[in-house]
């Protein structure tokens, strides 16, 4: 799979200044207080945002499909914030997803680590990334 989609880039693209300092204030206020609102500003903020554990195996496979395919989401590793389980609560009331990975691309839900794999595989993923760039 990598041989194929070494071919298939994504371009690219710095976050303008304001989208950075947007993005910082984002990720602070969801460490704080793990609220809907919070979660919801930080993947209106970032084009791939990827909620993740270190020791996940689908989430190491989605990890190493987006690395194949150059791809750099924003990744929060849950097991590392003392928020995380909150913020696995509050993203699970908020997509019926319990589990990690859980991806959002371009503000919307994607889904885990079967439903990412199945874009990479219908060439579609990078379309979907791309497609409000």
């Amino acid at each position: 799979m990598a041989l194929m989609l070494a071919a298939q880039r994504v371009p690219q693209r710095l976050l303008p200044l304001h989208r950075v300092a947007r993005l910082r204030d984002a990720v602070r206020r969801m460490h704080v207080e793990p609220s809907q609102n919070a979660v919801e500003e930080l993947i209106q903020t970032s084009p791939v945002v990827f909620f993740s554990k270190s020791y996940c195996p689908f989430c190491v496979r989605v990890k190493e499909l987006f690395e194949d395919m150059d791809i750099k989401p924003l990744t929060i590793e849950l097991d590392d914030l003392e928020a995380g389980q909150d913020i696995q609560d509050v993203l699970a009331d908020m997509t019926s997803l319990r589990t990690v990975p859980n991806v959002f691309i371009n503000g919307r839900h994607i889904g885990g680590c079967d439903s990412v794999m199945k874009l990479a595989k219908s060439n579609t993923l990078l379309d979907t990334i791309n497609h409000h760039a």
